[in-house]
């Protein structure tokens, strides 16, 4: 029985590890691509073609393919701009199942796992329920403001204020899911 793969591991090959950091200029994450992948694709787009300038100038680029085993990509642009076209056609390998996974990874960069401490059940949770957009813009944010301020209190001594902090995340936190499953989405989910 052949196993099909979630989208998630389909995109693994496109992400470099370590992940190399976001670009300076616009905070795009970069993709790397095999250059088997790249070589195979040019291979088809040659074989299409008659003898030609195009040709020769594909026959160039395959041969400069050989110099390295993987290719680092960035790609800048904002977000709606970057459409499944543009990606085919800068990607192979990216299909109409993973194409939003890579697009995610190129703005917000590699999934993110909670760290274990105050805010993790949180952002487990909303892991789940949220988009890569909601999780990056948000839900980060959230914790790890939730997690500043309240090392702060404990800190200062301020016992009081750090268990007020921590039962007014709480609350918010069961008031926003409550809301959610309710049907009575808020803007951030």
């Amino acid at each position: 029985m052949k196993r099909t793969r979630r989208p998630e591991e389909e995109i693994l090959h496109f992400i470099p590890q370590p992940a190399p950091p976001a670009c300076e200029l616009c905070q795009c994450f970069p993709v790397t691509l095999k250059t088997k992948a790249l070589t195979r694709s040019l291979d088809r787009e040659i074989a299409e073609l008659e003898p030609s300038p195009r040709r020769e100038e594909l026959e160039r680029r395959r041969q400069h393919l050989r110099c390295a085993d993987t290719i680092t990509l960035y790609l800048h642009g904002r977000k709606e701009l970057i459409t499944f076209p543009m990606l085919k056609a800068s990607i192979p390998g990216v299909t109409p199942t993973n194409w939003n996974l890579v697009r995610d990874y190129i703005f917000y960069g590699p999934p993110t796992n909670p760290t274990p401490g105050l805010g993790y059940w949180f952002h487990s949770i909303a892991n789940g329920l949220c988009s890569r957009q909601t999780m990056h813009l948000i839900v980060q944010p959230a914790v790890a403001d939730l997690r500043l301020e309240y090392a702060q209190a404990v800190s200062q001594g301020q016992l009081a204020k750090a268990v007020w902090i921590r039962l007014q995340a709480t609350w918010s936190i069961v008031k926003m899911s409550a809301l959610w499953l309710y049907g009575k989405r808020p803007s951030l989910f």
